[in-house]
């Protein structure tokens, strides 16, 4: 069982799905970043590609990639959900998004301040 730990100051200015989503990025994009590397570590012998070059890149800034599948499968958050609270965290100034990468890929950074 996974347990995400939920910013109780969030749910004084959000909804629940909005908290959730916000919280699971932060947590999540150190971690991403992590895995990529150890990956990268353990074949270090194999050339870089300049694509997952970039994906780094993109991630050491913040950014990590999100697909409608991945948070259904593990926030349990419906498409139409998540482009709700996507919709009204960028409203708020707390969620940048954006399409990059080869394959093109959804992007989310989560942002602290206001």
């Amino acid at each position: 069982m996974n347990l995400l730990p939920v910013c109780y100051d969030y749910f004084k200015e959000m909804s629940s799905d909005e908290a959730v989503l916000l919280s699971y990025l932060n947590s999540d994009a150190l971690d991403y970043l992590d895995e990529m590397k150890e990956s990268i570590e353990d074949e270090k012998h194999l050339r870089v590609s300049e694509h997952v070059q970039l994906d780094i890149d993109r991630m050491e800034q913040g950014w990590i990639p999100v697909s409608i599948a991945h948070l259904q499968e593990l926030l349990g958050l419906t498409p139409n959900i998540q482009q709700r609270c996507i919709r009204n965290l960028k409203k708020m100034g707390r969620l940048e998004v954006k399409r990059a990468g080869m394959p093109c890929r959804r992007w989310m950074k989560a942002r602290n301040s206001k």
